[in-house]
C-alpha cells in the first residue's frame, strides 16, 4: 500500500514517514497540496494523511481538489493537523469529503489504527461532498478567518507577553545601568587604584585613578586585558597573580612594581581578590593598589640611616680604641725617645752607633705622628697647626705611601725642592695623602699610575668668578691624579658626603673623602675634583701659603741653641708605666736633680707628705691608678701651695683644659716627648 504524506514541516514528515515505514506501508512525501496533487496523478497512492497549514495549497484546498477529481475522489483522506483545532474546522473538513480529521500529538499507535479502518472501510464517492464551489470558499474562507482571528488573539496575547517581557528587561537594563552607575561613582571616589576582571582577564570595570596610572581613558580600557595596557613583564607578573588567586579562592597582597605612561615606575601595594557567584563559582577578581613609593624610599633610607648609624657606632668604638692605644704607645714612644736621646748624650761625634741612634729617633718621630692622627680620630687630639713645608711633608711621606701601593701601580713625585709654607697639621696633611692614594689605588685597574705634583698659584678675583671658590692671595697646591676608569657626572657631587661609597659592602666606609673634604675645611682650604670617564681623576687642593715668623724662629732657635742646665732641687715623678717613669729618673738624676717615684696618685702623696717643703716640683701624668692627676696635684696642694706641677699626658692639652685641669702656674707636657725637652722645661719653671 502506498500513502501520501503532505507536510510542509520537516519534522512532521520524518516522524509520519518513519511510522507508516514501520508499519509496511511504502510512501511519498510533498511539502505542499500543488506538490501533492501531482504526486496523486501519477504514480498515485492509497491513501492521503496531510496537514492543513502548508504554502501554495493547504490542507482544505487539497481535500477539496481530491474530492473534486473524478480520478481522484475515491482516494481515502486523512486529516493531521495541529493548528486548526476547533470543533468548526473538524465539520468543515468533514464536509470537505476528509475521512477522518486528528488532531496532534494524538497517540502515534491512533493514527496507524485509524489509516487501517479508513483503508478497510472507504468506498467510491460518486459526487463530491460539497457540490456548491462558493459555499467551500465561503467555509474555507471562516476557517481562515477563524484561524486568523485565533492567531491574532495568539499574537495580540505574545505581544503582551513580549510586552511584558521587555518591561521587564528595560527595568532590568535601567536597574543595572544604575547599578553599574553606582559601581562606576564608588569606583572614581576611590583614591587608590581600582578595577574588576573577568574570568578571561578582562577589564570589565576601572576608575579614573588607574587610568591615570597608564595614561588612558578609563572607559577605553573596559574589554582589553593587561597585556593591552602594561609592558610585558608586568603584564605576566599580574596575569599570574589572578592565576593564582581564581585557583585558590583567597586574596592575595602583594607588593609590585607598576610601570606609568612616561616609562617612570613606581611601587603600589596590591590586595587582589576572587569574585565569587551565589555558588560558590569564581567568575572573576577584583583588584585595588595604594602607592607606597613614598613609604619604600622613607623605609630605605631609614634602613640608610640605621646602617650609617651602626657605622658610625662602630667608628666611635674603633676610636675609642684608636686613642687608648695611642695613648699607651705614647708612652712607649716617650721610652724610646728618651733612653735613645740619653744614650746619644754621651757618644762621641764619630762614634758608629750615632747613626743607628738618630735612625731610631726618626722612627720614633713619625711612630710619634701616627699616634698624633690615631688621637685626632679618636678626637683625642686636638688639631696642632704650625707652619710646615708642604714639598718637604710629601717628600717625607713618600716611602710610607709606597708601601700602600700594589706593585703594577706606580707612584711618581713632581715637587719641587723650595719651600711651600702652609699652616696646617702634618699629621692631617698625610692623613690626606693617605685617603686620596687608597682612593686611586682601589679604582686602578692593573698598569696604572699615580702623581702627586706640588706648586705655587695666586688666586685673584678672576679666579675666584670663574671658579666660585677661594679668597684673593698666594695658595700652595696639592695634586693628586690617577689612571684609573674616572667618576661618572651622576656621582661626582656625592663623593664627598659622608658615607657614600661606590665600593661594595665591606670594602669601603664612605669616610675617606668625607674626612678629607673636612680637614682641608678647617685648614682654610678648598678642594675640588676634575675627572671624566675613561679619561682618570684629578683632586686639586688649594692651602694658604703663609710667610714665615723670623722672631719666634730665631728665639726657638735661640733657645734650642742655649746648653742645657741641669740643678739639684728635689723633683717627683707620678707615672704608672715603668719605662717612662725610669726614663725620666734616668734623664733628670743625669743633670743633678733628686728624684722621687711614685707608681700611681695615692703614692704620689704619700711620698709628697714625707717632706712637703723639700719638693720644688711635681710631674704627674693625668691619668693613673687610684688618683688621677687631677686629684693628686689638689692633694698635694693642699699640703704646699706654691709647689710646681707639670702635667703629662698622651692625650692633647685642650682636651684636659676642658676637664677642669689647668690652673695659673701648671704647664703641660704632651708624649711622647724628648728628655731633653723635659730638662730644659724644668729648668725653666724653677728659675721662674
Amino acid at each position: 500500500m502506498r500513502i501520501l504524506i503532505v507536510a510542509d514541516n520537516d519534522e512532521n514528515r520524518y516522524m509520519l514517514d518513519a511510522l507508516l515505514k514501520g508499519e509496511g506501508y511504502e510512501t511519498l512525501i510533498a511539502r505542499d497540496g500543488l506538490e501533492a496533487l501531482e504526486l496523486l496523478k501519477s504514480p498515485g497512492a492509497d491513501l492521503v494523511v496531510s496537514d492543513i497549514l502548508m504554502p501554495k495549497m493547504d490542507g482544505f484546498q487539497l481535500c477539496s481538489a481530491v474530492r473534486a477529481d473524478a480520478c481522484l475522489r475515491a482516494t481515502p483522506f486523512v486529516i493531521y493537523t495541529a493548528t486548526y483545532v476547533s470543533d468548526k474546522d473538524r465539520a468543515f473538513a468533514l464536509k470537505l469529503g476528509a475521512d477522518r480529521f486528528l488532531v496532534k500529538p494524538d497517540d502515534i499507535e491512533d493514527l496507524g489504527r485509524t489509516i487501517r479502518e479508513v483503508l478497510a472501510k472507504h468506498s467510491a464517492c460518486a459526487e463530491p461532498p460539497l457540490g456548491n464551489e462558493m459555499e467551500f470558499f465561503r467555509q474555507h474562507n471562516e476557517a481562515l478567518f477563524r484561524k486568523l482571528e485565533k492567531k491574532l488573539v495568539d499574537l495580540e496575547e505574545a505581544r503582551e507577553k513580549l510586552q511584558e517581557e521587555l518591561s521587564e528587561r528595560r527595568r532590568a537594563e535601567e536597574a543595572l545601568q544604575a547599578s553599574l552607575g553606582q559601581m562606576s561613582a564608588i569606583l572614581d571616589n576611590i583614591p587608590d587604584v581600582a578595577w574588576l576582571k573577568d574570568r578571561e582577564g578582562r577589564f570589565t570595570a576601572v576608575n579614573a585613578p588607574f587610568g591615570k596610572a597608564c595614561g588612558r581613558d578609563p572607559r577605553d580600557l573596559v574589554g582589553k586585558t593587561d597585556p593591552d595596557i602594561w609592558p610585558g613583564d608586568l603584564a605576566q607578573l599580574y596575569r599570574n597573580d589572578d592565576a593564582e588567586v581564581m585557583r585558590t579562592k583567597t586574596r592575595k597582597r602583594v607588593e609590585e612594581r607598576l610601570a606609568g605612561p612616561d616609562g617612570k615606575e613606581s611601587w603600589v601595594e596590591t590586595i587582589k581578590t576572587p569574585i565569587l557567584d551565589k555558588e560558590g563559582n569564581v567568575t572573576g577578581t577584583t583588584g585595588i593598589a595604594r602607592d607606597i613609593t613614598e613609604r619604600r624610599r622613607s623605609q630605605a633610607e631609614k634602613a640608610l640611616l640605621e646602617e650609617q648609624l651602626r657605622q658610625a657606632q662602630k667608628m666611635e668604638a674603633i676610636g675609642l680604641l684608636a686613642g687608648e692605644v695611642a695613648h699607651d704607645f705614647n708612652n712607649i714612644l716617650s721610652a724610646i725617645v728618651g733612653f735613645s736621646t740619653l744614650a746619644s748624650e754621651g757618644m762621641k761625634p764619630d762614634d758608629p752607633n750615632r747613626q743607628n741612634i738618630e735612625l731610631i729617633l726618626t722612627a720614633a718621630d713619625r711612630a710619634a705622628t701616627l699616634t698624633q692622627g690615631l688621637l685626632t680620630f679618636s678626637r683625642k687630639q686636638a688639631v696642632r697647626l704650625e707652619r710646615i713645608d708642604l714639598n718637604r711633608t710629601v717628600r717625607g711621606f713618600e716611602r710610607f705611601l709606597v708601601r700602600l701601593l700594589r706593585k703594577d701601580i706606580e707612584l711618581k713625585l713632581i715637587v719641587p725642592d723650595e719651600e711651600l709654607p702652609v699652616t696646617a697639621d702634618r699629621g692631617q696633611i698625610e692623613q690626606v695623602l693617605m685617603n686620596l692614594i687608597i682612593n686611586a689605588r682601589d679604582a686602578i685597574g692593573a698598569d696604572g699610575r699615580i702623581v702627586i705634583e706640588t706648586g705655587r698659584l695666586e688666586i685673584d678675583r678672576q679666579f675666584i668668578a670663574a671658579n666660585g671658590f677661594g679668597e684673593v692671595g698666594p695658595y700652595a697646591l696639592l695634586f693628586v691624579s690617577d689612571t684609573g676608569p674616572g667618576i661618572p657626572d651622576d656621582i661626582k657631587d656625592k663623593i664627598f658626603d659622608p658615607f657614600f661609597t661606590t665600593k661594595e659592602a665591606g670594602k669601603g666606609t664612605g669616610l675617606g673623602l668625607s674626612t678629607v673634604f673636612g680637614i682641608i675645611k678647617r685648614h682654610r682650604g678648598y678642594i675640588n675634583v676634575y675627572s671624566q670617564e675613561g679619561a682618570g681623576t684629578t683632586f686639586k687642593i688649594y692651602l694658604p701659603i703663609v710667610p714665615p715668623l723670623p722672631d719666634e724662629g730665631e728665639e726657638l732657635k735661640a733657645e734650642e741653641a742655649a746648653p742645657l742646665r741641669g740643678g739639684t732641687e728635689r723633683v717627683l715623678i707620678a707615672e704608672d708605666d715603668d719605662a717612662l717613669r725610669g726614663m725620666a729618673v734616668a734623664a733628670l738624676s743625669q743633670y743633678g736633680y733628686a728624684v722621687i717615684e711614685a707608681i700611681d696618685g695615692t703614692e704620689a702623696v704619700r711620698r709628697f707628705a714625707e717632706n712637703p717643703d723639700g719638693v720644688s716640683l711635681v710631674i704627674l701624668d693625668c691619668i693613673m691608678p687610684k688618683k688621677s692627676g687631677k686629684e693628686t696635684r689638689e692633694a698635694i696642694r693642699a699640703l704646699n701651695s706654691r709647689v710646681k706641677v707639670i702635667f703629662i699626658s698622651g692625650y692633647a692639652e685642650e682636651i684636659f683644659n676642658g676637664q677642669g685641669l689647668a690652673e695659673e702656674g701648671d704647664v703641660f707636657l704632651q708624649k711622647p716627648f724628648s728628655p731633653l725637652v723635659l730638662v730644659r722645661l724644668i729648668r725653666k719653671m724653677l728659675d721662674e
